[in-house]
């Protein structure tokens, strides 16, 4: 019966994680304009920028420690 219930939270945290991702993803395409870009190419955009948003964002963005 654990192992049931542990398994039911691993798929519920999964499906979680999966969904925020589409919706992470949808974000980039949408102000980025990277909904014709390669996975690839999306990657190589992000790495262009990272540092630069990282620096310069808020500090209500940041992680919490």
């Amino acid at each position: 019966l654990e192992l049931e219930v542990t398994k039911l939270q691993q798929t519920e945290s999964r499906k979680q994680r999966s969904h925020i991702l589409i919706q992470k993803g949808a974000l980039l395409d949408k102000y980025l304009d990277a909904h014709h870009l390669s996975i690839e190419e999306t990657e190589e955009l992000l790495q262009l920028f990272s540092n630069f948003i990282k620096e310069k964002r808020p500090q209500r963005f940041n992680k919490s420690t």
